[in-house]
Order: C-alpha cells, then structure tokens, then sequence
C-alpha cells in the first residue's frame, strides 16, 4: 500500500522518469557519482 502511495505521488509530480534513471544508472554502475551529484545540486 505505501509502494502505491508512493508511486501515485511520483507519476503526480512527474518524477517517475527522474527515480528510474537514477536506479538504473545508480544499480548498474554504483562507482558512477555524477548523476547523484547532478540530483544534489537540483
């Protein structure tokens, strides 16, 4: 129920696409920081 919630929320604001980026690229390459910074910085 609260993964739903969630997900409501994130498709609301139009954040989905931003969460997925940063799980793939975060899942698949954890030694690559710049896109983590880049969320910092916004």
């Amino acid at each position: 129920m609260l993964y739903k919630d969630i997900k409501d929320y994130m498709c609301q604001h139009n954040l989905i696409q931003q969460e997925n980026l940063t799980t793939i690229s975060f899942v698949l390459n954890p030694e690559s920081g710049e896109w983590i910074k880049g969320l910092k910085i916004v």
